[in-house]
C-alpha cells in the first residue's frame, strides 16, 4: 500500500510521534533520552522549528512543534535517522529503529492544543514510580511548565500554552496542572487519535519565509569575519574551516538551501563535506558564546 500524502502548511503546528519497532526499547537509559533531546536542539537551530511540549517514553515520544516553513519531513527525518544511527552504534545492532515513518497531525485549534498537551504529559502515569506525580518525570516538558525545572535543552517554547491558562505565570501553573490532572485518560486518548486533517493551527511564531539569498548570507558572514569572500570560499584553506561552517549553518538555516544548492553556491565541495560543516557550525553556535547571537545578528544586518 502506498504512503498516504503527509500534510503540511507554513507556519503550522504539529503533533509528532513515533514509536520503536516491534516494541522493543527505543529509549533504554537516561543518556539515550538526553541524546535525543539534543538532536532536537541540534536541527531546530538549522530548521528554526519551536517545540511547544514533549515527552519521551521506553518505546515512543511525543513532540508539539510549530514549523515556520514546510521542512518538517526535512528535520524529523535527520533526528530520526540520527538517533537510529547513534542507537545502532551504541547497542551493537543493524537495520531500523522505528516503527515505520514518524506520524504528524496538524493542531487545528487551541482547544486541541490544549487537550493534545494534557494528553502527551500524562503519558508518564502509565509508570507506576510517577503514576500520581507525573511532574517529576524529568523527560517531559511538564516541570519546565510547572516551574519546577529550567529546560535543560532550551528547545521549548511553553509560553503560548501557558498564555490561554493565564497571562499571570503562578495562576497559569496552577490552572494547567488542575487541568492535566483533571482531564480524563479515556477522553484524552479519544481526542489525540491519529486521523488524517486537512485544518491548520495558526501559531504566534513569526515566519521566517524564504526571502534570504545565497549572496545575502555570504555578504553578512564577510562583514562579520572581516574576511573576503574568496577567502572564506577557498578550497581546503583550514583557517577558513569555521567561518565557512557558520556560512553553511546560515544558508541551511535561513537560506533553506539543500545540501546540493549550498554545493553549487559554494563549488569545490561535496554533500558529504556541507554535512559535516553545518553540524561545526551548529556545534559553534550552540557552544561558542563568539557565535550565539549570530542569527540575530544577521537579522538585523539585513534590516538596516
Amino acid at each position: 500500500m502506498p504512503r498516504s500524502y503527509r500534510i503540511v502548511a507554513p507556519n503550522s503546528v504539529y503533533h509528532i510521534m513515533s514509536r520503536s519497532l516491534t516494541e522493543f526499547p527505543l529509549f533504554r537509559d537516561d543518556q539515550d533520552k538526553i541524546k535525543f533531546l539534543t538532536l532536537i536542539k541540534k536541527y531546530q537551530m538549522q530548521y528554526n522549528f519551536s517545540v511547544y511540549a514533549y515527552c519521551l517514553m521506553t518505546t515512543h515520544f511525543h513532540l508539539i512543534i510549530s514549523d515556520p516553513t514546510t521542512d518538517l519531513s526535512s528535520f524529523m527525518k535527520n533526528i530520526n535517522q540520527c538517533y537510529a544511527q547513534y542507537y545502532n552504534k551504541k547497542y551493537n545492532r543493524n537495520g531500523s529503529v522505528f516503527r515505520d515513518r514518524f506520524k504528524s497531525i496538524i493542531v487545528d485549534n487551541d482547544n486541541y492544543l490544549l487537550t493534545l498537551s494534557a494528553y502527551i504529559h500524562k503519558n508518564p502515569s502509565s509508570i507506576k514510580k510517577y503514576k500520581n506525580c507525573i511532574e517529576k518525570y524529568k523527560f517531559s516538558s511538564l516541570s519546565v511548565y510547572l516551574g519546577l525545572n529550567k529546560d535543560p535543552f532550551n528547545i521549548l517554547n511553553e509560553s503560548y500554552v501557558m498564555s490561554i491558562f493565564s497571562k499571570n505565570i503562578k495562576k497559569a501553573r496552577e490552572n494547567y496542572i488542575q487541568f492535566v490532572y483533571g482531564c480524563n485518560e479515556h477522553s484524552l486518548m479519544k481526542a489525540i487519535e491519529f486521523q488524517d486533517s486537512n485544518s491548520e493551527y495558526r501559531s504566534e511564531k513569526t515566519t521566517i519565509l524564504k526571502s534570504y539569498t545565497p549572496e545575502d548570507i555570504l555578504n553578512f558572514i564577510t562583514s562579520y569575519t572581516k574576511l573576503r569572500k574568496w577567502q572564506i570560499l577557498m578550497k581546503n584553506k583550514h583557517n577558513s574551516s569555521s567561518n565557512k561552517a557558520l556560512l553553511i549553518f546560515l544558508l541551511r538555516c535561513l537560506g533553506h538551501l539543500t545540501q546540493k544548492e549550498i554545493c553549487n553556491f559554494i563549488g569545490n565541495i561535496t554533500q558529504s563535506s556541507v554535512s559535516q560543516l553545518c553540524s561545526l557550525g551548529t556545534k559553534l553556535v550552540l557552544e561558542n558564546n563568539n557565535y550565539k547571537n549570530i542569527v540575530e545578528d544577521f537579522l538585523q544586518f539585513t534590516s538596516t
